[in-house]
């Protein structure tokens, strides 16, 4: 069994989950806010089996999605992103899914009448909007005893491409 926790990243702001003990299926329910400047960034989810010492904590596997892609008509998006480790042979290995909800705040669901939506995207008029980010549940996660944490930082920009590439 698994201690489940997500981290969320958006830039160089981190959020984590509650902890979820004894569980393959967890369920967290957890709300975030970020201040977003730039909608054609990235979020990424990292999901890890914990330890009481966090540099032991294990990766389980990692999404990262485009915030304008997933949120291209400022409706709330929700549904199942599919978390992925690299292997020491550069593979990438499917470790499970984790359901999100992602929405801009009530105050800024969509673009007033006639403002172009571009204006959001490049920061003209508005310099930043708030998204928030429910990091619901995750089935079938795996841990794989070949993936390190130092696997994590070469993970990220790959996997976005291959999941763009298989989509």
């Amino acid at each position: 069994m698994l201690d489940p926790v997500c981290q969320v990243h958006y830039r160089n702001e981190s959020v984590s989950s509650s902890v979820a003990f004894n569980t393959c299926t967890p369920v967290w329910d957890d709300t975030f806010t970020f201040d977003v400047n730039d909608l054609n960034e990235e979020l990424r989810f990292m999901v890890y089996d914990w330890k009481s010492d966090a540099e032991k904590c294990d990766l389980v596997g990692a999404a990262a999605i485009g915030i304008v892609e997933e949120l291209d008509d400022f409706e709330e998006s929700e549904r199942w992103f599919e978390l992925y480790v690299l292997r020491p042979d550069r593979t990438l290995r499917r470790q499970g899914d984790i359901f999100c909800r992602l929405h801009f705040a009530p105050a800024i669901a969509a673009p007033a009448a006639g403002s172009p939506r571009t204006d959001l995207l490049i920061g003209t008029t508005a310099t930043s909007v708030c998204l928030q980010v429910e990091c619901v549940e995750a089935r079938g996660l795996l841990v794989s005893p070949e993936v390190k944490l130092c696997c994590i930082v070469s993970l990220l920009q790959p996997l976005h491409e291959t999941q763009s590439q298989t989509s």
